[in-house]
């Protein structure tokens, strides 16, 4: 191996620190490149190797300690550690178990550069490598033994909740990921018109597939690992959408929409604010995807990732996203449309919401009180006082007390803009349901 420590001494004699910061950053920007396009169908040898000539840079760096910084800052060592970072970040939701735990080990190696680059210096430990502490997290996370990939990528997506601060590295991972997701989307939602037209849905798709099945056996264990594909890439673009953001000026912008708008996207919302807005726009018209294949796989998955996975920081932009789409059940004169699809959204929505508003374990109450939910709870209210007797109505009826009451159980969370007013609203349209009462807007 070129990498060994005793043969990068030879790359050249008289400036061998120097030497080895520009020829080995070149060998992983290359690679790194390739794995970042899916352009290699044996990605986790390749991904084994990369951890290898990691390790092996580590030993020489760590031979040269004294002086292991020289020539690291060079134009090709920045972007050689930009797009490692990518990688790392990207393999994350791969569905190849074997590919994610080196992914998850090779944090461990950037985090050891860091320490040798710095020296004693801890500071300077972060100021290389700005989430040290969760980078170092997820390689540990690498070494505890789980009972299988929805564990793991439970695990995984709760660590990059944890990453605050953006970095050209994470943030371009969030980017390219969200490209992937966009075409796979596209490709399962279209099912089968799409593989009739393009061959496979898969070509969309990262390449995992053809790397782990042959030819004759099952398609449909091939379209079952596209879907967990997709949906490992949904839980990782809700985790780690917070970097995406920037900081918390452009999350509040992103946030503050105007919804009176007119919608570019077919379901919600204006895809200009921001990215994490067109996600969390497409994602939400997920809610109600009616093919007949996928449609009740991916509503499953897109509920329970986004109210259970959902970076915080987030909460105020899925808000207001959701209130621009229930907006569009009302006419212009703000009589209800009743429908099964407008029905079925509002139910899952209720779900993401109820699990919002109940998890208290790991949630910065700021990111709560951004934007008041007044008007989203009161227009989901009247959607669904409109609807009939039946027994699923009724089922309906029933998760909305239980998410009023989580809303009013964390009532010092959120922010009211007139508190009284929308209580005495709510008073009313319950008891109206009790009362058994004609629908009156």
């Amino acid at each position: 191996c070129l990498h060994q420590p005793e043969i990068i001494e030879l790359w050249n004699p008289e400036a061998p620190i120097n030497t080895f910061w520009d020829v080995s950053s070149q060998v992983l920007f290359s690679i790194s490149q390739k794995l970042i396009q899916h352009q290699i169908i044996n990605y986790t040898e390749i991904l084994k190797w990369l951890r290898g000539i990691l390790i092996c840079r580590n030993n020489f760096l760590q031979k040269h300690k004294d002086y292991a910084y020289v020539g690291s800052n060079i134009r090709i060592c920045r972007q050689a550690h930009i797009k490692l970072e990518v990688v790392f970040f990207m393999y994350l939701w791969s569905i190849d178990i074997e590919a994610v735990l080196t992914a998850m080990s090779c944090f461990r190696l950037l985090c050891e550069e860091a320490e040798i680059r710095c020296g004693a210096d801890e500071l300077a430990v972060t100021q290389i490598l700005t989430n040290y502490n969760v980078y170092a997290e997820l390689a540990n996370s690498s070494t505890v033994l789980t009972t299988g990939r929805a564990v793991l990528q439970k695990r995984i997506m709760s660590l990059l909740r944890k990453i605050e601060l953006p970095t050209p590295g994470n943030t371009q991972a969030w980017e390219e990921t969200f490209r992937n997701w966009e075409n796979s989307t596209r490709g399962l939602v279209n099912y089968p018109k799409t593989k009739c037209e393009e061959g496979m849905i898969g070509d969309a798709l990262h390449k995992t597939v053809t790397k782990r099945r042959t030819s004759h056996q099952s398609t449909e264990h091939e379209l079952e690992d596209q879907v967990n594909e997709w949906a490992n890439m949904t839980g990782f673009l809700c985790a780690l959408g917070s970097v995406s953001l920037q900081n918390k000026a452009k999350a509040n912008s992103c946030a503050n929409v105007d919804s009176r708008k007119p919608s570019v996207l077919p379901g919600c919302g204006d895809p200009q604010y921001c990215p994490v807005t067109q996600f969390i726009g497409n994602v939400l018209k997920l809610l109600v995807c009616n093919n007949e294949k996928f449609g009740p796989q991916i509503q499953k998955h897109v509920k329970e990732l986004v109210g259970h996975e959902l970076n915080p920081a987030i909460y105020p932009i899925l808000f207001d996203q959701i209130k621009i789409c229930v907006d569009k059940f009302f006419d212009s004169s703000g009589q209800v449309i009743v429908g099964d699809t407008n029905t079925m959204f509002v139910e899952n929505i209720i779900f993401i919401m109820k699990n919002i508003l109940e998890n208290k374990t790991e949630q910065p109450c700021e990111h709560l009180g951004i934007t008041s939910i007044e008007s989203l709870m009161l227009a989901i209210v009247r959607y669904v006082r409109h609807l009939d007797s039946s027994i699923h109505a009724i089922q309906i009826k029933t998760k909305l007390c239980q998410l009023v009451e989580a809303m009013m159980n964390r009532r010092d969370d959120l922010t009211f803009r007139q508190e009284m007013k929308f209580r005495n609203k709510l008073v009313e349209y319950l008891t109206d349901w009790i009362m058994g009462n004609s629908h009156q807007l």
